[in-house]
């Protein structure tokens, strides 16, 4: 009983950041659909616009420090686990960036890709390579850690929680692709969504970073974080 009171004293102060990141993010979208006009407003929201720029950037920094950390791993066990992480954080913020475009018009991650005859044979092999080691990736990460985070998120563990609302924010996110497209508010949400969703993810990577004796504990591996 007597390990657990620091935990419960400083549970506000330690998901004080993902409380303020929520606010400010809900704040910023009210204000971009009430206040903004439609000329400045609606271009944000495009592709090229500063949400998903702004997006992108987000996700680009989380790569950054998942890759950074996968380097500084002294164990080969959580060396290759990092290893993975980076690499479907890397066909995340590709698959944001849209980059398929830079070779064809149907994203490689939707089955017409691999039966429409009009692309090429060698792209849908090379899309068909990256995706797979995605996949093999995701469900390896899954297989080993899924069942660990839940019982993480349960304790209220800081960066478990903001892993767990960036699952939420990212589905969230497809489901509004889908069912709000034509809706007048379908690109506020689906792209308000994704942004949080690249907050959340670097959110969790940081808390992460601060607390590896956390990590460790429910993961049953130290990050390089922790290290020295």
């Amino acid at each position: 009983m007597e390990g657990t009171r620091p935990g419960r004293a400083g549970l506000g102060r330690s998901h004080r950041p993902t409380l303020l990141l929520l606010g400010a993010l809900a704040l910023y979208f009210s204000f971009h659909h009430f206040v903004l006009p439609g000329s400045i407003g609606n271009p944000a929201l495009r592709d090229a616009g500063f949400v998903s720029i702004f997006t992108m950037a987000l996700l680009a920094a989380n790569l950054v420090l998942i890759s950074r950390e996968a380097l500084r791993a002294s164990s080969p066990g959580t060396r290759l686990a990092l290893s993975a992480l980076a690499y479907a954080a890397l066909i995340y913020l590709l698959r944001e960036a849209d980059f398929h475009r830079l070779f064809t018009d149907e994203h490689v991650t939707r089955g017409r890709f691999y039966t429409d005859s009009s692309i090429a044979l060698g792209q849908r092999l090379a899309g068909g390579a990256v995706m797979g080691a995605f996949l093999v990736c995701v469900a390896g990460l899954l297989a080993r850690y899924a069942a660990s985070a839940v019982r993480a998120c349960l304790a209220r563990e800081p960066w478990a929680i903001a892993f767990a609302l960036w699952a939420v924010s990212l589905v969230g996110s497809q489901v509004a692709d889908k069912l709000l497209r034509r809706h007048a508010l379908g690109a506020l949400v689906e792209e308000g969504l994704e942004a949080s969703a690249a907050c959340l993810a670097l959110l969790a990577v940081c808390h992460a970073r601060r607390s590896p004796e956390s990590v460790g504990r429910h993961l049953g591996s130290r990050p390089a974080a922790g290290d020295g």
